[in-house]
């Protein structure tokens, strides 16, 4: 092995070990959660997917199972819905002065993307990622593909580790997986393996070999070369024989991190996030031992150890329905019960329910059910209706949902629009959009709620300066209020708040050429109706001098007039 590449295996198997270290203490968390609430889910201490022993045994009632399922579905729904339009691309620039051209090209990505994510896998692996997010801490690796152009790669919490950067962001990434020999000799090349591989080819080919896949930033980027050593992140996979000789099985690089690893809020000091699974866990513990003792309570109250006779352990006992047992004395020989068992379900549901009802809060089912709800009898749940009856709970998830739009959805739009521009399948820009930055705006129900606060005060305010505006007017002044709002850019503004489709604005051009029609009618229409004023003054003031002139003659050529002469 090149002495470069002996160096760069250090260096990531050593960072790799620094990042397990730092994962150790978040690892009984997790796989209590495991235990408690997702048998299913959870890779640990090196197990094989294939030799996972998924265990039920703590789980005696699916409730809190089922409020993981329905916070998943209602993350799916109300932020990444593949029913509904959730982002929409935008400019750094005021919307005002964005022009049509450049929206409409907007709009044609916007709708590549959604082709791009309801053709791949890209909605399973976001649920994925909601249903893993109990945990605290999620991850997928957004990969390239060839029929797709992107596809994920979903990721279970204890096989990866992750790493932050100086903006605690994730910027670092390792995990190890098994692949079958030949997997391994067909991914990376045969001559990259080592010799104990190839001889597992010959015979065992379908034999599992661990391989470690470890990605951070390139500190050696040399951005003006074309290949890995210009890349901002470096990609390095070898192969992990369980010794201290690894075999690198390839070098390679990213032009951007290609893992979305969202955090349900972050610890500080920890690139590990806290969850909803850890907050609930004590009390998912409690109730499983409630549901627990409450089981073994009603099978005793049901089946009850009995106490009988020495007189009836020959001849054995009768508990069928009628059945009966013959004893010398019953009033000595007693058979029955042990005891009494003082048993009051009803108390022990009050108990139950409360917990419930916490573990569901815990994982904001109160507010996830009216997704599910609505969604089952056909009809969508609106950002309004979510302010209205889900405010205070809008609230406490906003910090959630604003981690997510971090760490998931803007890296997600951000190598999409990345893979997209490689694979040379979008329109050319229009010339206004060369250099600009491009944003991400989100116009999910949850998205719209959170900003309904913002259109509400929009509405209001538009209404206040309405009132005063009639005011003025009763009393008759001009409504020379109204000279304080730019009337177009309040809509433009508006608009993108409650996610507009961009073809319902017209074009800043052709809305000045209609405004420009209108003055210039408007003008021809006074022209006229002052040429008219015109004419008809005229005429009446040749009405007026005939009849004066009439009068005049009249008065001249009348008889008494001239004798009087």
């Amino acid at each position: 092995m090149p002495i470069e590449n002996e160096a760069l295996m250090r260096r990531v198997q050593r960072r790799f070990r620094e990042l397990v270290k730092l994962r150790e203490p978040m690892e009984p968390w997790w796989k209590d959660i495991t235990a408690f609430i997702l048998p299913w889910n959870g890779l640990f201490d090196g197990t094989k997917p294939t030799d996972a022993q998924r265990s039920v045994a703590e789980i005696y009632h699916p409730a809190p199972t089922y409020a993981v399922n329905v916070m998943a579905a209602g993350l799916q729904g109300g932020l990444t819905s593949p029913a509904r339009p959730w982002f929409q691309l935008g400019t750094r620039h005021p919307a005002g002065n964005r022009s049509k051209r450049a929206k409409s090209w907007l709009k044609a990505i916007e709708d590549l993307m959604y082709s791009i994510f309801s053709q791949s896998n890209v909605y399973q692996g976001l649920h994925h990622v909601y249903k893993e997010l109990p945990y605290g801490t999620a991850a997928v690796v957004a990969e390239r593909d060839f029929n797709s152009v992107l596809r994920l790669r979903p990721l279970t919490i204890g096989e990866y580790v992750i790493g932050v950067g100086h903006d605690l962001k994730v910027d670092s990434f390792g995990r190890k997986f098994w692949l079958p020999a030949y997997a391994v000799a067909k991914q990376f090349g045969k001559d990259n393996c080592s010799e104990g591989l190839r001889e597992l080819l010959k015979n065992h080919e379908d034999t599992l070999v661990l391989v470690d896949h470890f990605i951070e930033p390139n500190e050696e980027q040399k951005p003006d070369e074309p290949f890995n050593s210009g890349k901002a992140y470096r990609s390095v996979y070898y192969e992990d024989s369980g010794n201290e000789n690894k075999r690198l099985l390839r070098e390679s690089g990213y032009g951007h991190f290609n893992v979305l690893a969202p955090r349900w809020s972050v610890v500080p000091g920890a690139p590990w996030g806290w969850g909803p699974g850890e907050t609930a866990l004590g009390l998912v513990q409690i109730y499983q031992q409630f549901q627990k003792k409450t089981i073994k309570a009603m099978d005793m109250s049901i089946d009850p150890p009995l106490v009988a006779p020495p007189s009836l352990e020959t001849i054995g006992v009768n508990q069928l329905p009628g059945g009966v047992n013959y004893v010398q004395d019953p009033s000595q020989d007693r058979f029955g019960p042990l005891f009494t068992l003082d048993f009051h379900p009803e108390r022990i549901k009050v108990w139950t329910d409360d917990l419930q009802y916490w573990i569901g809060k815990s994982f904001f089912n109160d507010l996830f059910l009216m997704f599910a709800n609505e969604s089952l009898s056909g009809r969508d749940v609106t950002a309004r209706e979510v302010v209205e009856r889900h405010e205070e709970k809008m609230l406490m998830i906003g910090p959630v949902l604003e981690q997510l739009y971090s760490d998931l959805l803007d890296p997600l739009i951000d190598v999409a629009f990345s893979y997209i521009m490689e694979a040379g399948i979008a329109p050319p820009p229009p010339p206004e959009l060369e250099g600009e930055e491009l944003k991400v705006e989100y116009i999910s129900v949850l998205a719209q709620a959170q900003r309904m606060a913002g259109m509400e005060k929009v509405e209001q305010f538009s209404m206040f300066v309405g009132n005063v505006a009639q005011l003025q007017a009763g009393a008759g002044s001009a409504p020379d209020v109204l000279d304080n709002i730019d009337f177009d850019k309040t809509v433009h503004i508006y608009g993108d708040m409650i996610g507009i489709h961009p073809d319902i604005l017209r074009d800043e051009q052709k809305r000045d050429f209609i405004r420009a029609e209108r003055a210039r009618a408007m003008q021809q229409q006074q022209q006229l109706a002052q040429a008219q004023q015109a004419a008809e003054t005229g005429k009446a003031m040749s009405q007026i001098e005939n009849r004066e002139n009439n009068a005049i003659g009249a008065l001249l050529g009348s008889p008494g007039a001239g004798g009087n002469a």
